[in-house]
């Protein structure tokens, strides 16, 4: 997968005259909630020439491309990134820590990683994955099918909120590792574990009857999410320095990878 993958970013690369920087697996696979036909979500950062950035008006700063069979790639060009690492988003953070990286620029990777852990916002990450639980959960509302994935849906924003509360990093993007750290109730892991594992085995729907104690923890922690989320603190110390230290990366990456 990894040769193929290298392939894919190689054809990215000579088709829109960008240099890729960082590639990882994101989605199910990431979260270790995939099953044998789930999609594979790919995301990159990349960055273009010197030109590209040269110009009055404001070039678009995604590439999407089209879903071709179970593969699903985007990225997200280099200074949109760095300045989504300067607000802590939560997506890029997670990609950031991946654990199937199918390429990275290591002078860059090394720097972005220092400059994340000084970028780390819990409150803004919290209130990230609140909302996302929140609305996750009511949509559930609305669909009949009683589907295994909509449960993970609400389930791992909501565990990523709980581990920041109590831990005030950022949370592992694996989801047993969240439940193995934070739920200490042996029925509630119970039940999960075996939703986990139908979920990896085929099954997409679960019964009523099977997740009664992950239902009673859904609706308790998203009673008390918002109360909690006012004593989550920002983290942040000095936004001038986070900036100079992105403005000094940009500059690095630009002189480096496209040096005449």
């Amino acid at each position: 997968m990894k040769i193929e993958m290298k392939n894919q970013l190689e054809t990215i690369e000579k088709e829109h005259k960008i240099k890729i920087l960082y590639a990882c697996e994101a989605g199910s696979h990431t979260y270790g909630l995939s099953s044998s036909d789930s999609d594979f979500d790919v995301r990159f950062l990349y960055m273009h020439p010197k030109e590209w950035y040269l110009s009055l008006d404001k070039n678009k700063d995604v590439i999407e491309l089209p879903i071709t069979g179970n593969l699903d790639m985007s990225g997200w060009e280099l200074t949109k990134a760095l300045r989504l690492i300067r607000k802590s988003n939560p997506s890029l953070l997670e990609w950031l820590q991946a654990e199937t990286v199918y390429y990275q620029n290591d002078y860059f990777f090394t720097k972005i990683k220092e400059i994340k852990e000084k970028a780390f916002n819990p409150r803004a990450c919290y209130y990230h994955y609140m909302h996302m639980a929140k609305k996750n959960e009511q949509k559930s509302q609305g669909i009949k099918e009683r589907k295994i994935k909509v449960i993970f849906h609400i389930m791992r924003p909501l565990l990523a909120c709980q581990w920041i509360e109590q831990k005030q990093t950022f949370p592992p993007n694996h989801f047993f590792s969240l439940v193995n750290e934070l739920v200490d109730d042996v029925a509630l892991k119970k039940e999960i574990t075996d939703l986990i594992t139908a979920k990896i085995n085929g099954s997409s729907i679960y019964q009523k009857e099977n997740i009664q104690r992950i239902n009673g923890f859904i609706q308790q922690r998203l009673a008390g999410i918002e109360q909690a989320a006012s004593f989550i603190s920002s983290g942040l110390e000095d936004e001038k320095e986070l900036t100079l230290s992105l403005d000094n990366l940009f500059r690095d990456m630009l002189h480096t990878n496209w040096t005449n």
